[in-house]
Order: C-alpha cells, then sequence, then structure tokens
C-alpha cells in the first residue's frame, strides 16, 4: 500500500527533535499503555530492541520500541497510533495516512497540551489528518 505521508511525517518527527533517547523505556510502556486504554482497545506486549526504528505489529499485540534512539515519549505514542489504528480498523489503513496522524496528533495534544503549535507544525509541513471524533478516546 502506499504511504504517501510517511516521509512527511518522518521529517516533521525529527523537526521537533524526537529522533533521540529522552526517556526510559518504562516511560515509553506506560504511555503506550495509558494511550490504549484512552482508545478502549488491546494493550500490545512493548518490548526494545536496538539498531532498527520502532515499530508496531498490532495484528500479534506487540510493539517495539528502539532503545538506542527512539525511547522517547512522542515515537511511543506514534507506534500507540499504529497499533490503536488497526484495532479500530480492523484493516490495513495507510501507515502514515489521515486517519492514523489524527489519532497521532490526538495522543500527542492529550499529553503536551501544545495548544495548537504541534497542529499548526503538522500543517506547514503538509501534512493531512482527519479530526478525532468523541466516538475515540
Amino acid at each position: 500500500m502506499k504511504d504517501p505521508q510517511k516521509r512527511k511525517v518522518y521529517d516533521w518527527e525529527e523537526s521537533q527533535g524526537w529522533d533521540k533517547n529522552a526517556t526510559t523505556f518504562e516511560v515509553c510502556k506506560r504511555r503506550i499503555e495509558q494511550a490504549c486504554q484512552w482508545y478502549d482497545v488491546t494493550v500490545p506486549e512493548v518490548r526494545s530492541h536496538r539498531n532498527e526504528l520502532s515499530w508496531s505489529l498490532p495484528w500479534v499485540d506487540v510493539i517495539s520500541m528502539r532503545e538506542d534512539g527512539e525511547l522517547n515519549v512522542p515515537i511511543a505514542l506514534h507506534e500507540a497510533a499504529h497499533h490503536i489504528v488497526f484495532k479500530l480498523r480492523r484493516e490495513r489503513v495507510q501507515d502514515h495516512g489521515p486517519f492514523f496522524f489524527g489519532i497521532y496528533l490526538d495522543l500527542l495534544e492529550r499529553f503536551y497540551r501544545s495548544n495548537n503549535v504541534l497542529r499548526e507544525s503538522a500543517r506547514k509541513a503538509g501534512i493531512k489528518w482527519k479530526e478525532q471524533s468523541d466516538d475515540y478516546g
């Protein structure tokens, strides 16, 4: 499946400084658990690994965080958003598309109360999202 927003999302995250370790594995794990609880979806097993990007395999309920460069809350929420999208839609959707980014942005704003700063920077980066309704979270 094509993923036209992938590079824009990754570049946007890097521009925010979210490509570095900033917290512990335990904090990332707790934030993923909380995000899944907000959306009332199964909480995955959260693991860590080295030398590759963090990833989510929602069909087997596993998220793995890169411990040598991506232990930070925004990337944990990025992976949680992939998991949540799959659980809500029960189908594969565009990995970094508008539905995904709407959930990701919602999670970021719940943790960071950004007063539209994140929305404005995402808009300037050309990222599209679907607003989340009260049906979720």
